[in-house]
C-alpha cells in the first residue's frame, strides 16, 4: 500500500518534468563545430591544460542531471538549492519492496558511491591545484551528488529488473510441478 504512494508521487513527479523535457529538447544544442579538415595543430608542447571554471563543471552538471533532479525535487528529495532530505528519502525507499529497499540501502550502494567519488576525482588531477579550498569543496559536493545519483539510477533498476523476475519466476508453474 505504501509503495503504491510512492508511485503516484514518482508518476506525478515524472509528468511535472517530462513537460520541462520536452522544452529543453526542443531548445537543442546547436550546430557544434564538426569535424574540421586538414591536418590540425598537433598535440603541443608543454602547454598547460585548460582546467574549466568551477562555474562551468556545475553548469555541465546541472544540464547533464536536469532531469534526475528534477524528479527528485518533485519527489520532495532535494530542494531549489540541491540540499536532499534524507529522512524523507529513506522513508519512501522504506515503502518500497524488501529486495529494492535493501539494495537501495545495501553495501553495494556505499561502494558505488565511493567508487565513483574516486574516479571522479582523479578524472583532472592537472587541474587539482588549480582551484581554491572553496572549490573544491563545491567540486566534491557536487562528485558526491553525481554519485549518488548515477549509483541510485543503476542499483534501482537492477534491483527492480531482479525483483520482477523473481515475482515472474515465483507465479509461473516450475516445469517440474506439471
Amino acid at each position: 500500500m505504501l509503495a503504491l504512494l510512492l508511485e503516484k508521487k514518482a508518476n506525478a513527479a515524472m509528468e511535472a518534468c517530462s513537460a520541462q523535457a520536452e522544452g529543453r529538447a526542443k531548445k537543442g544544442k546547436g550546430k557544434g563545430k564538426g569535424k574540421g579538415k586538414g591536418k590540425g595543430k598537433g598535440k603541443g608542447k608543454g602547454k598547460t591544460p585548460k582546467c574549466p571554471k568551477v562555474t562551468e563543471i556545475m553548469d555541465m552538471a546541472a544540464e547533464e542531471y536536469a532531469g534526475e533532479m528534477c524528479v527528485f525535487t518533485e519527489l520532495g528529495w532535494m530542494d531549489n538549492d540541491m540540499v536532499s532530505d534524507d529522512n524523507l528519502i529513506e522513508a519512501d525507499i522504506a515503502t518500497l519492496p524488501t529486495e529494492i529497499a535493501e539494495a537501495l540501502n545495501g553495501e553495494g550502494y556505499d561502494e558505488c558511491v565511493a567508487k565513483a567519488e574516486e574516479k571522479m576525482a582523479s578524472m583532472a588531477p592537472e587541474c587539482d591545484d588549480k582551484y581554491t579550498e572553496d572549490e573544491v569543496a563545491q567540486l566534491q559536493e557536487l562528485a558526491n551528488a553525481v554519485a549518488h545519483t548515477e549509483c541510485f539510477m543503476a542499483i534501482f533498476k537492477e534491483s527492480c529488473g531482479s525483483y520482477i523476475m523473481n515475482s515472474l519466476a515465483a507465479l509461473a508453474p516450475t516445469a517440474a510441478g506439471k
